[in-house]
C-alpha cells in the first residue's frame, strides 16, 4: 500500500471521515485534529509503516501533506541505512 494512502486511511478512521473529505493540502487545524489527536495518528502510522518517527516532527506537521512528507524522508533514510 503507497504512503499517501496508508495516512489517508488512518485519519479517515480516527476522524470518522471519508478520505475524500481532505486533501493534503489541508491543514490538521480544519480537520479538527490537536496535539493529542495527531499523536494518536503517528503512533498508529508507527505501528502499521514498522518505522519510529522522531518527537522532532510532532511539532513540525501543519497538514496532511506534511505527514506524507515526513513519512517519505523517515522511510527512505531507513531503507538506505539498511
Amino acid at each position: 500500500m503507497k504512503l499517501q494512502e496508508t495516512v489517508f486511511e488512518i485519519i479517515s478512521q480516527e476522524l470518522s471521515l471519508p478520505s475524500d473529505a481532505f486533501s493534503l493540502e489541508t491543514p490538521l487545524e480544519e480537520l479538527g485534529i490537536d496535539s493529542l489527536k495527531a499523536i494518536t495518528i503517528l503512533y498508529e502510522l508507527e505501528d502499521r509503516l514498522d518505522i519510529e518517527i522522531p518527537n522532532e516532527v510532532f511539532d513540525s506537521i501543519k497538514s496532511v501533506g506534511n505527514i506524507v512528507q515526513q513519512l517519505q524522508q523517515i522511510t527512505t533514510s531507513s531503507d538506505t541505512a539498511g
